[in-house]
């Protein structure tokens, strides 16, 4: 588009917005800012989804979806994915390198703004082909209903134990396992794990959790055939944390 064309086609926009027919979304990110325009009625986050291509909705934000975990954690912060461009992966952790990752603090993304009070964050998640994310209709305390891309119960439950601190914390992580223990499939449960890969045994922690949260024994005896080849932790830079001899995991001990 030309100097005197892109002037123009502002300028068109800017009448529009005046006359109340458009709506203009600034989000200055970091990383990088982007601007959106789009007609009143369109939701907020049907708007930030378009931010990037096939990005979806994830960790706290899901399980909020799923009623997993209560919506004062909503009104925090928003989380929104987008995927890394496929890459090798390491090997398995050895243990070693799991102590001296855990015994510092969790990576958080910086690539956050505020907007009207809420957190939104945009996050740079592994390449896992999308997998686990389904379409959904949802408010989240919004006046319209929301057609959003999101990751199914199964795929959040795996996320937010790998990263507790986009939940809530590890006392929320809990929480939501006993609010999904009559809904999740947990064979689904246990192929998705199986499919994304991580270099950590987060099976450990799955198992804690479902334990903790009184899943059914065929539940945990397909999660406990699993191997134990190294000691875990449920969270990073716990102080002076417990061990669970059964799931070869570091917990808290207020919940040992």
């Amino acid at each position: 588009m030309e100097i005197g064309q892109k002037q123009a086609f502002t300028s068109f926009l800017e009448k529009l917005i005046d006359a109340g027919i458009l709506d203009k979304f600034e989000f200055p990110f970091p990383y990088r800012s982007e601007k959106r325009y789009a007609l009143p009625q369109v939701p907020m986050l049907e708007v930030l989804q378009s931010l990037k291509p096939n990005s979806y909705y994830t960790h706290a934000t899901a399980a909020v979806v799923h009623g997993l975990i209560g919506t004062e954690t909503e009104r925090r912060t928003i989380y929104i994915n987008h995927e890394q461009r496929p890459h090798i992966r390491g090997e398995l952790a050895d243990q070693p390198r799991i102590d001296a990752a855990f015994k510092t603090k969790a990576r958080v993304s910086s690539n956050a703004i505020n907007l009207g009070g809420t957190e939104i964050c945009m996050l740079n998640g592994m390449h896992t082909g999308q997998l686990g994310v389904i379409t959904a209709a949802t408010r989240l305390h919004q006046s319209r209903s929301a057609t959003i891309r999101v990751t199914g119960l199964e795929r959040t439950l795996i996320d937010i134990v790998v990263r507790p601190s986009y939940a809530g914390g590890v006392e929320t992580v809990l929480s939501a396992f006993r609010k999904a223990r009559d809904k999740v499939d947990n064979d689904l449960l246990m192929h998705t794990l199986a499919q994304l890969g991580h270099v950590y045994p987060y099976h450990q922690a799955i198992g804690w959790y479902m334990d903790k949260a009184g899943y059914p024994l065929a539940a945990l005896e397909l999660i406990a055939t699993l191997p134990k080849l190294c000691r875990f932790y449920v969270a990073h830079q716990m102080s002076q944390p417990s061990y669970d001899d059964k799931w070869a995991l570091y917990v808290p001990a207020s919940l040992a």
